[in-house]
């Protein structure tokens, strides 16, 4: 995808805009690497240490697109033994180009020229090629600056899916907590897959789960149902629209495109950490050893797949002598961070995740809860709740209420 367009794009804009000057200048800082390999070796310390927020932090101490050039930069970074850490990397490294949309003092031409070079030594590399994150990131550094050569980044507006057919009414009902002509908000239900792979071989399924193969995914139910008229078409995996993810069993706000030049801006404020994200969590609190109580708050760090993840929680509630109820902040946000950081760093996992060990509360339930809670888990739902949803760059604020079937767990363990 990214190499097919970047020819057309890169001789474009040689052709069509003029460079502004680029004034190198020597920083006196420590932090500033005087050979590939040392800069190889900041840049994958400043990762292992912090993710994405280190890196993005060094660009800024080091003012980065006029104290290395863009080729210098990639060299460096794709040196990194880890492909998966490479890649973040790189991507943080055009990221810091980003900060100019928010930055009156940095120059915007002169990091917009700076992306689009960098774009260009990142497709020429022959160990890593861009992702999505790269192309929203590209986009998004130069769109103010170039906005017609940065649009041929991304598919034309054709190929986002305008809905012809007369739409259907949704067999589900969604709280829409935000709407406007670029994207919504909704509080996604307990149960519902994102979105299904038509090519994928079905699997049996465990005895504990119905057959849900009938059930439509969300994103079937959006194509068909009349909430919405269009939807971005920029995820490579060819679902529509989302801009980030929610496992099935969790419940909440969800951000979802309509257009791809504003799914690209918002992936690229998740990538850079400007999405403030808040989670409620029903966690089983009984299997806590040498504790009968959690604390108060506490912050979790343990790495996930080998990359750093921090949580923070508050306990809210204390529900009977088996559970609690915990606002969770993630600081990065990893595939399962919320649910892991529950069980393996407080040793208190969500209530029916099946994963990590939230079944464990169903041997202390009595006839009645249990059998709630039975029915439920066969749902695939599981009591984590994306509550909240903050993007300050777009003054946008959501707070999404809590499932009804809570309420059935709850009064069953109190």
């Amino acid at each position: 995808f990214a190499s097919v367009i970047f020819s057309v794009l890169y001789v474009s804009f040689i052709s069509n805009y003029k460079k502004p000057s680029r004034n190198y200048r020597t920083i006196e800082t420590s932090k500033l690497a005087s050979s590939h390999q040392e800069l190889t070796e900041i840049l994958a310390a400043e990762f292992d240490k912090h993710g994405v927020s280190g890196v993005l932090n060094w660009c800024q101490g080091v003012d980065l697109t006029r104290s290395y050039t863009s080729k210098h930069l990639v060299e460096a970074a794709v040196r990194v033994n880890d492909k998966g850490k490479a890649s973040g990397i790189l991507n943080a490294l055009l990221g810091s180009c980003c900060y100019s949309s928010s930055n009156c003092n940095r120059d915007k031409e002169l990091d917009a020229q700076f992306a689009f070079e960098f774009f260009q030594a990142y497709n020429a590399s022959t160990r890593l090629k861009p992702d999505i994150v790269t192309i929203a990131l590209t986009y998004s550094a130069t769109c103010k600056v170039y906005p017609t050569i940065a649009n041929e980044l991304l598919p034309c507006s054709s190929e986002q899916i305008e809905k012809t057919t007369n739409p259907k009414k949704s067999a589900v009902s969604f709280d829409l907590l935000h709407e406007d002509e670029n994207f919504f908000i909704l509080n996604k239900p307990s149960g519902l897959v994102l979105s299904q792979n038509p090519n994928e071989a079905r699997t049996t399924r465990s005895k504990k789960f119905k057959d849900r193969s009938s059930i439509p995914s969300l994103e079937q139910i959006l194509m068909e149902g009349d909430l919405v008229k269009k939807l971005s078409s920029l995820n490579p995996d060819g679902s529509r629209g989302f801009v980030h993810r929610l496992d099935r069993g969790t419940s909440g706000c969800l951000v979802i495109a309509k257009s791809n030049e504003w799914h690209a801006r918002l992936i690229s404020q998740f990538f850079l950490r400007r999405v403030q994200k808040s989670y409620i969590a029903l966690v089983y609190t009984n299997n806590l050893k040498g504790s009968t109580e959690l604390p108060n708050e506490g912050t979790i760090s343990l790495p996930i797949d080998g990359r750093p993840a921090q949580s923070s929680f508050v306990l809210l509630k204390r529900v009977g002598n088996l559970a609690a109820i915990l606002l969770v902040t993630t600081k990065q946000g990893r595939k399962h961070q919320v649910r892991i950081h529950c069980s393996k760093g407080l040793k208190a996992p969500i209530l029916l995740d099946p994963l990590y060990g939230g079944e464990a509360i169903m041997f202390h339930l009595n006839s009645s809860a249990l059998s709630a809670a039975k029915r439920f888990r066969s749902e695939e739902n599981f009591c984590l709740h994306a509550s909240t949803l903050s993007i300050p760059d777009f003054d946008v604020h959501v707070k999404a209420p809590l499932p009804d079937w809570w309420d059935e767990i709850l009064d069953g363990i109190a």
